[in-house]
This record gives structure tokens, C-alpha cells and sequence, in this order.
């Protein structure tokens, strides 16, 4: 598995997963809490599913399975889903603080004209 660095495709994964929950989010009715589990859910099923890929010619019989569950889908999946999941929160909370944000000449203007 190598040195733990965010490699392209681990952050094109993590676009996917952000564009899947932006979507779940806006498109349905599923509630926030379940949005951070199913992306959850849906990362750690991809990372396994490449992990199985790469390294079934590598370990012979059934061990390419434990590279592919805890190598690539707990490691790799866990860990994208995280970052995709801050990643939004990140970006949804700084637009969202910029949209709210008043600056303060704004407001002392709105005081004095009295709106």
C-alpha cells in the first residue's frame, strides 16, 4: 500500500462521493444524518472493488481479499469519504458564511436610514 499520499484517484473518487451527496442532499428526501453514511457506505464498496482489481494477480487465492477490504476499502475508503464529506462542509460553510456575512458600514448605514 505504500506511503498514505492523496493521490488522482483518490481525489476524483472524493469528487464523485461530493457530487453523490450533493445530489442525495438536494434531490431527496433522505435526512443529513443518513447522507454521510451512505457516502460512507458507497466509498468503502469502491476502494474494494479497485483494491480487488489491482491486487488480484498480487496475492494468489483468497488473500487479494483482506488487501482489498482492509488495505483499500478501510484505508482508502474510509479515509475518502472523510475527505469528502469535510470537503463539503468546508465549502458549504465559508459560502455560506460569506453569504451571512454583514459587513459593518452595511449595517450602520441600514441603522441610520432605518431599515
Amino acid at each position: 500500500m505504500g506511503i498514505f499520499i492523496i493521490t488522482s484517484g483518490l481525489l476524483a473518487v472524493s469528487i464523485i462521493l461530493v457530487l453523490i451527496g450533493s445530489v442525495i442532499k438536494y434531490r431527496t428526501g433522505i435526512s443529513n444524518e443518513l447522507i454521510a453514511l451512505i457516502v460512507t457506505g458507497l466509498s468503502f464498496l469502491i476502494w474494494c472493488l479497485i483494491g480487488a482489481w489491482q491486487s488480484y494477480a498480487l496475492f494468489p487465492g483468497d488473500g487479494f481479499w483482506y488487501e482489498a477490504i482492509f488495505g483499500h476499502g478501510v484505508a482508502y475508503g474510509i479515509s475518502c469519504a472523510a475527505m469528502s464529506i469535510w470537503g463539503w462542509d468546508v465549502f458549504h460553510g465559508i459560502h455560506r458564511y460569506r453569504k451571512d456575512r454583514k459587513l459593518p458600514a452595511v449595517d450602520r448605514e441600514k441603522e441610520r436610514i432605518g431599515i
